[in-house]
C-alpha cells in the first residue's frame, strides 16, 4: 500500500493496523518503525497480531498437515471429482490464494465461513500461524492476571 507521497508500508494488515493507530491516536507516526518486521513487533505492544495474508491462506502456508484442508475441502464441496482434483493439486503446488477461491467460488458452495467452521473441528496447533498462536497467548496471560 502506498501513501500519497507514495511510499511503500508493507503489507495490508501492517497498513490497516498502522491507520487504525493513527487515528484513534494511540502511536506518533515518527514512532512508527519503517521496516515492516519492526513495526510487525511494535504493533504487538497494542495487542495487534498481523498475518501477511488471510488467516486460511496463512494457516495453509504455515501447516504442517495440508491433508485437512483438502478433507474439509471434500467434505464441503458441492463439486465433483475434477473440482476435489484441482483443490487438492492447487495446495500441493502451495497455490494457496488459488485453494481460496476455489472456496469461495459459486460451485463449490462453500464460503469461507463455512470453511472456516469445518477446519475448526480438525486444526491443531500445527496447523496455527504463529500470529494466531501470539494472540491467543496474549489474552491468555491477561486473562491468567485477573
Amino acid at each position: 500500500m502506498f501513501d500519497k507521497q507514495h511510499n511503500y508500508y508493507g503489507y495490508d494488515g501492517l497498513d490497516r493496523t498502522r491507520k487504525i493507530l493513527l487515528e484513534l491516536g494511540k502511536v506518533d507516526e515518527n514512532h512508527i518503525p519503517s521496516d515492516i518486521n519492526d513495526a510487525d513487533e511494535f504493533y504487538k505492544q497494542y495487542d495487534f497480531f498481523i498475518g501477511i495474508h488471510t488467516m486460511e491462506i496463512d494457516m495453509m502456508d504455515t501447516s504442517r498437515d495440508k491433508e485437512i484442508f483438502t478433507k474439509v475441502f471434500n467434505e464441503l464441496t458441492s463439486g465433483g471429482t475434477i473440482q476435489k482434483k484441482n483443490f487438492k493439486d492447487s495446495i500441493n503446488s502451495k497455490n494457496y490464494v488459488d485453494c481460496l477461491k476455489k472456496v469461495e467460488n459459486k460451485h463449490s458452495r462453500i464460503g469461507k465461513g463455512r470453511f472456516a467452521q469445518g477446519l475448526s473441528t480438525e486444526c491443531t496447533k500445527d496447523n496455527i500461524p504463529s500470529y494466531i498462536e501470539e494472540a491467543i497467548q496474549s489474552i491468555f496471560s491477561k486473562v491468567d492476571d485477573l
